[in-house]
């Protein structure tokens, strides 16, 4: 029951790598980090 098809589904993987369509500009949610370690080095600060 996870669509009215009742098919599993699965987040499209054709543009993953492409950062522009992806990370808009940036990383995070709301793409405040520039790269993926900036996102890394918050995290270790607050966890």
């Amino acid at each position: 029951m996870r669509s009215p098809d009742e098919r599993y589904r699965t987040a499209p993987l054709r543009a993953l790598w492409n950062m522009e369509k992806i990370h808009k500009g940036g990383f995070y949610h709301d793409g405040r980090f520039a790269t993926l370690e900036d996102v890394i080095r918050h995290y270790d600060r607050h966890l």
